[in-house]
């Protein structure tokens, strides 16, 4: 059992003409070809198959037809030859209606035998030619069988079949589908009626429509302007979460579209501050890239210096600022002058915001808010008790410690706050 086994996986087929030798050649070539192991030995797809078998059976009928015919043509040895073929059956004994009438049974009413295809199937067998009354044989001595003008009968002369194409069209082209019958495959199953392609054909359009104007919906509200704290919101969460890009861009939209809005001035100071911190965190970078701040140029070196204490000694970073100006853009050079490169005239212009915003925000001589707070400290210790005044001292501390031109109330506010 496993010799035979192996022999079937591994072995070569042997030919079917070795059990059959009255078998045509041209189907052992085919049983031959579909036993093959390899898949590329065999016929490509069961289409090329079956257009090999019409072929097959269209050259058969061909040959069954032309052996009718010259036995027809015989006249007097018609009868011994009808016996000799009686008696020895020809090569074409093996054909019968389950393999040539049904080869094709499902590929459609176009491949179904012709009748004419049904007349012969053994060339010396009479019983299976034509009809009843057609197979009575001829006579030997018939002169009107035998004369010019004489009817052929549909027997000795059966009517060719008349294929709609050759064999070696069919055997080396593709059957055509029509369109029908394509959306019936895609489909699976025609509809019963016209009426369900009609209401997949409304909701089709319903749904292109409602997608059209949500599309439209939708550019109608990017074009949307939009309004001022929507975007000012949007600026300010930009600003937040690092996005320089985004921050500047909405910025400029927003300069742009409310320029009388009352936050434009505190919008105008926090793009100033973008761009120093921009300068700055670029400066740093380079210094980690070329080993330290001792390494970059002395203008950077001294920017970043000023630039240090800027947030804890405000005073002490705008004296340094000022001496940067002075020895790097001293007075009557401006930013745009030629002799500057671009990362210096980005340092001058940094610089300059910068020294601006400490001095609007450091205390001046008598300034007014400074005065407020110390009334309110006087009232309070007039006015309120002990408990009270201490917690007005210690919310102004809270509230303005951080501000310069409040310096000298937080001060006075520490000091009253240790008496009580």
């Amino acid at each position: 059992m496993t010799k035979v086994i192996e022999s079937l996986r591994q072995e070569a087929p042997a030919r079917i003409d070795l059990i059959n030798p009255e078998l045509p050649t041209e189907i052992v070539e085919l049983i031959h070809d579909l036993l093959q192991k390899r898949p590329e030995d065999r016929p490509p797809t069961a289409l090329a198959v079956m257009n090999r078998m019409k072929a097959i059976r269209a050259g058969l009928n061909r040959l069954a037809t032309q052996v009718a015919i010259e036995g027809d043509t015989l006249g007097p040895h018609s009868d011994r030859s009808a016996k000799d073929d009686d008696a020895k059956p020809t090569s074409l004994s093996f054909v019968d209606e389950k393999t040539l009438g049904q080869l094709d049974d499902g590929a459609g009413t176009s491949a179904r035998p012709a009748a004419s295809d049904q007349l012969t199937v053994e060339a010396g067998d009479s019983s299976k030619l034509g009809t009843a009354a057609d197979r009575k044989p001829a006579k030997p001595h018939n002169k009107q069988a035998s004369a010019p003008s004489a009817a052929p009968r549909s027997v000795a002369h059966p009517r060719p079949p008349q294929p709609t194409q050759d064999a070696a069209h069919q055997s080396t082209h593709f059957r055509t589908v029509e369109d029908q019958e394509r959306l019936r495959g895609l489909l699976d199953q025609p509809p019963v009626d016209g009426q369900p392609s009609r209401v997949w054909q409304i909701l089709s359009i319903l749904a292109m429509l409602a997608v059209l104007c949500s599309g439209a919906v939708a550019f109608i509200y990017a074009l949307r302007k939009p309004g001022p704290d929507q975007l000012y919101e949007l600026v300010m969460q930009a600003q937040e979460s690092g996005d320089t890009d985004t921050f500047r861009a909405r910025a400029d939209q927003f300069l742009r579209l409310y320029d009388k809005d009352p936050r434009r001035n505190e919008l105008i100071v926090a793009m100033e501050e973008m761009d120093v911190y921009q300068v700055i965190r670029k400066l740093r970078a380079q210094a980690l890239r070329i080993g330290g701040v001792d390494q970059l140029p002395p203008e950077e070196q001294a920017f970043l210096l000023a630039m240090e204490d800027r947030r804890h000694a405000p005073q002490s970073s705008l004296n340094r600022l000022r001496q940067w100006i002075a020895v790097y853009a001293p007075s009557g050079q401006s930013i745009a002058n030629p002799s500057h490169t671009v990362s210096r005239q980005i340092m001058i212009r940094a610089a300059i915001n910068e020294i601006e915003r400490l001095q609007e925000s450091s205390p001046t001589p008598g300034d007014q808010r400074v005065a407020e707070l110390i009334a309110r400290m006087d009232w309070g210790a007039e006015n309120l008790p002990a408990k009270e005044q201490r917690e007005m001292l210690q919310a102004i501390i809270d509230l303005f410690e951080e501000k310069l031109w409040a310096k000298e109330a937080v001060v006075e506010s520490k000091a009253r706050l240790e008496t009580l």
